[in-house]
């Protein structure tokens, strides 16, 4: 039996040589690193596009300067980070909200408990979708109207309340499709990443 099995973690922590503890530090600030090179990609991404989709429409020939929408990515991006940061808080909040909502309504059984919970959880739901449209709308006055990022989002509030039914139409497909990309991604994780990754992590503190 390989050294290290059956063993709790505190224990095989502590058996560990000093070069397994780097190797981990390194793995460590591999994946920080990694994490942080993502949100920053997917941020200015995120900036680059709108600022490209708007200069098509604007335009309507030609294809939009990829340098010039990269470059207004990066000018805007704590603006665009902390607008994503917000969304994402509230969204854990909501699914916080909702955890904790199935546990005390779904617990009891009865037929009210689960009708309420179900209520609650559509108007969760359209509480979601609302929030990313008005995050999809405030990232467009922020790179196309140069606007403050308050502003920014009660602009993108009046605009999701006057075309509300516009937007839930085309929130749905955007839902559906996140949907089934996230399916196919974390399937492909699974299949191609997960084992190797684990077998390859014990190797490493079992060695």
């Amino acid at each position: 039996i390989p050294r290290g099995w059956g063993l709790p973690l505190s224990e095989m922590f502590s058996q560990m040589r000093a070069e397994q503890w780097m190797l981990m530090i390194w793995i460590a600030f591999f994946f920080i690193g990694a994490a942080v090179l993502l949100i920053f990609a997917a941020t200015v991404s995120q900036g680059a596009l709108v600022h490209a989709a708007a200069q098509y429409f604007k335009k309507m020939r030609g294809l939009p300067h990829a340098s010039a929408s990269w470059h207004a990515g990066l000018d805007h991006f704590w603006k665009l980070f902390c607008l994503n940061l917000c969304k994402k808080i509230v969204l854990a909040l909501i699914a916080l909200w909702i955890g904790v909502m199935s546990i005390t309504m779904l617990g009891n059984g009865s037929a009210l408990d689960r009708f309420s919970f179900v209520i609650l959880f559509a108007l969760a739901a359209f509480v979601g979708l609302m929030l990313s449209f008005i995050v999809i709308y405030a990232a467009g006055y922020i790179v196309v109207e140069e606007y403050p990022f308050w502003r920014a989002v009660d602009e993108a509030f009046k605009l999701f309340w006057n075309h509300w039914a516009v937007s839930l139409e085309i929130g749905l497909v955007v839902l559906f499709l996140n949907i089934l990309t996230m399916i196919i991604a974390i399937a492909g994780v699974y299949i191609f990443f997960v084992p190797s990754a684990l077998a390859w992590f014990m190797g490493v503190l079992l060695q």
